[in-house]
């Protein structure tokens, strides 16, 4: 990498740090958890450390224990360690996108993407966030990054000098997607696009990267299940909440965890998983269309919203919006709108999740042709998609492909950018009507 370029990648780096850290330091630091999945994440780290959690968690172990271990070296002021360590994690974020993009792409998409993220509201105010989200983003696409370092570069690139000899990382790779599935069980069958993508790229003699990276990945996480088969006498492979999902998947709308176990059938005995896949087949069975029709709509939603919006008070842009547009979409009722609570931060968010779908697509689009040697981009988008048409489906679960669409869309401005450069060279070098007509 040149020495220019590196100045410019810390550069990002540095500003998206200070960003993030000058968020996590205004924010409250002592905000009421009570209730929600942060305090439950933070209640059960402690307990399977102390060993007084009751029953086996329904999530993988390595957040928790990560909580945990924060929360009895610092007590009191572990959310905000938690925090700033989020802060950290987002920076290495930036960077491992810039690998990332650098490998399949180019290096103006690569600055462009770690751009996009670095000064990304939506990923700023992730940073103050108790929850899996940061850690589980820095384990994916820090295996990512490990994995574009290791494999050959068929491009220029600033990773040229680094992109051959680096397939002994793909034990490690198996080890850290092992790590990011303990994190967040959603990733439990996502290697197998790292495996399509070593067959294509390297045919016969791929068998023995694949078989490092698989025994890698099952012995990373045979450990949670040895433990709880130890422990509890109870058989897991990464998690269990994925049969809970499954079910709410079904149902017309989040009501609450009891309503849901109530129309499950869930009284707390008995093998509730069994529960939930039964009453999930039942459903399905009982109307097909109008079960693929709520999964078309919910993960359409999901898509479609903003995550981290929920931060800012007052009424939702969406629901203002259509209030505008039904009241008759007047200027001075326009005007109206800009004026109510967190409009124009909730407006930032919208904007930059809006230009990550529009110019994601068209990225996708402009780059179909590249989707083998794309493939760890192309389907994780593709996987994560597929999965929550089957699992129920919220901004924060689709969060971890947002970043996949700002490279796309970095892709894309570049693209569209050259493309308008070049018109331009060509109108200029084109000679005039005058020139054109005199005798050679």
């Amino acid at each position: 990498m040149q020495q220019n370029s590196r100045r410019w990648l810390w550069l990002i780096l540095i500003g998206a740090l200070a960003l993030r850290l000058l968020f996590v330091l205004v924010i409250d630091p002592s905000p009421n958890f009570s209730g929600g999945d942060t305090s439950w994440l933070l209640k059960s780290g402690r307990g399977l450390l102390d060993g007084t959690i009751p029953e086996p968690p329904q999530t993988g172990p390595i957040y928790l224990i990560y909580a945990g271990f924060i929360q009895l070296i610092f007590s009191s002021a572990s959310i905000q360690i938690l925090r700033i360590l989020n802060a950290l994690m987002g920076t290495a974020l930036c960077g491992f996108i810039y690998l990332i993009a650098a490998r399949f792409f180019n290096p103006r998409v690569a600055f462009l993407s770690a751009l996009l993220i670095a000064f990304n509201p939506i990923f700023i105010i992730e940073a103050g966030n108790v929850l899996t989200e940061s850690p589980f983003l820095f384990l994916l696409f820090g295996t990512f990054a490990l994995y574009a370092l290791s494999i050959p570069s068929d491009s220029p690139s600033l990773l040229a000098e680094r992109g051959q000899g680096g397939e002994a990382n793909l034990i490690f790779i198996g080890i850290l997607f092992g790590l990011t599935t303990l994190t967040r069980a959603v990733t439990l069958l996502l290697p197998l696009i790292l495996i399509a993508h070593l067959i294509y790229l390297y045919r016969r003699r791929a068998f023995r990267f694949v078989l490092g990276l698989v025994i890698a990945y099952t012995l990373t996480l045979s450990t949670w299940t040895i433990y709880n088969l130890v422990r509890w006498n109870h058989f897991v492979i990464g998690a269990e909440g994925i049969a809970a999902n499954v079910y709410i998947g079904t149902t017309p709308g989040w009501c609450g965890p009891e309503c849901v176990d109530n129309s499950a059938g869930i009284t707390g005995q008995g093998d509730n998983q069994q529960k939930y896949m039964q009453g999930a087949f039942a459903t399905i069975m009982a109307d097909p269309v109008g079960y693929v029709r709520r999964r078309l709509t919910n993960v359409t939603e999901a898509l479609l919203q903003p995550y981290n919006t929920v931060y800012y008070p007052g009424a939702s842009i969406k629901s203002i919006a259509a209030e505008w547009w039904s009241g008759g979409h007047s200027l001075s009722g326009l005007a109206r709108v800009t004026q109510t609570e967190s409009f124009w931060p909730k407006l930032a968010l919208y904007l930059f999740h809006y230009l990550a779908l529009l110019f994601g697509l068209i990225g996708m689009l402009i780059g179909w042709r590249k989707v083998w040697p794309r493939l760890p981009i192309y389907g994780t988008i593709a996987y994560f998609v597929a999965l929550h048409m089957v699992l129920t489906a919220i901004p924060r679960y689709l969060f971890p492909i947002e970043p996949l669409l700002l490279m796309f869309a970095a892709s894309a401005l570049v693209s569209i950018r050259a493309l308008a450069t070049n018109q331009h060279r060509t109108e200029a070098e084109r000679p005039g009507r005058d020139e054109a007509q005199q005798p050679a």
